[in-house]
């Protein structure tokens, strides 16, 4: 039993390293590099267990590098259950140029699951009882329709609140399957109202979804400028507050992971969504692919007003 599951379906082993300068042509030095397991889920995982809470991750896991992330997770004290998939788990490489602190991210494929391998996953879902709260992040590998987290939320349960992540199609489809809450950015948002949005608009598509839906809650993440959380009873923009970014990785995983542990402690929406803000602007000022740690999360969320 758990209250919180997150599933990962195209995890990432990230290979982080730092570079005094890029240029083609020549050989590229690069320091000692750092390993951390990635993924939507995963990283939401991640900052429930930073923040003091408990998850169960559900991830697909597949040869020599599946191992390594097998690993990584088991070094983190992340509760996780890997499904087995017969192609390798992928890798993304990460590299910090030092003479302009650019960041640049190379995002390798993930596997092709097969329909056996695609079903294993569904039917982990189906056997974890007790699930509360639900997160689906990242996106899908080869071999999985649109229609995939739908089909995930059906198989968690009636019982749990699905939160998806996610992007394009697949967040479309999600919306009109049922689904408790999303996090898109403001783009997304506005590719699921069908028009461009500027940021005095977030608010009003955000409501215009749940009218046309069944969904309950809809957070934005709005970059540097943090988010509007919109509900059935209220909606609120929450600026972020100022920080100096070191990294935008993990950002958006850091603010689901806060917020639905708040949720899932008891509170309201509008708090959960402050731990939300306060998470997203920690991830920012850590190095690499790290994400928010609990001391600066408590600092900042004084700050979201």
């Amino acid at each position: 039993m758990c209250d919180i599951l997150t599933l990962t379906m195209n995890p990432a082993v990230d290979a982080t390293f730092r570079i005094d300068h890029v240029s083609s042509g020549r050989k590229l030095r690069c320091d000692r590099p750092r390993y951390e397991p990635g993924g939507g889920g995963v990283n939401v995982s991640r900052t429930i267990r930073e923040l003091g809470g408990e998850s169960l991750a559900i991830w697909t896991c597949g040869g020599t590098t599946g191992d390594l992330y097998r690993t990584l997770l088991d070094e983190a004290g992340l509760n996780h259950k890997p499904v087995a998939v017969q192609e390798w788990t992928r890798q993304n490489v990460i590299v910090t140029e030092e003479a302009t602190n650019e960041q640049y991210r190379f995002c390798l494929p993930g596997p092709e699951l097969s329909g056996d391998e695609i079903e294993c996953c569904l039917e982990a879902l189906k056997n974890v009882k007790g699930v509360r709260f639900a997160v689906f992040s990242g996106s899908l590998p080869t071999g999985l329709e649109p229609d995939f987290y739908a089909r995930a939320a059906r198989a968690v349960g009636p019982e749990a609140r699905v939160i998806v992540d996610a992007a394009n199609t697949v967040l479309r489809e999600a919306v009109t399957s049922g689904v408790y809450g999303i996090k898109p950015n403001v783009d997304e948002l506005g590719q699921l109202v069908d028009h461009e949005l500027d940021g005095e608009h977030v608010a009003d598509a955000g409501r215009q979804l749940l009218d046309e839906t069944e969904l309950e809650i809809v957070l934005v993440s709005c970059g540097s400028d943090g988010a509007v959380l919109v509900t059935r009873d209220e909606s609120h923009e929450l600026p972020a507050p100022t920080v100096s970014p070191r990294s935008r990785v993990g950002a958006g995983d850091s603010m689901v992971g806060a917020f639905v542990w708040r949720l899932n402690a008891g509170d309201a929406p509008l708090t959960a969504a402050r731990y939300g803000v306060a998470a997203g602007a920690a991830a920012v000022v850590t190095p690499g692919t790290e994400l928010c740690n609990r001391e600066d999360v408590e600092r900042l969320f004084e700050r979201v007003a």
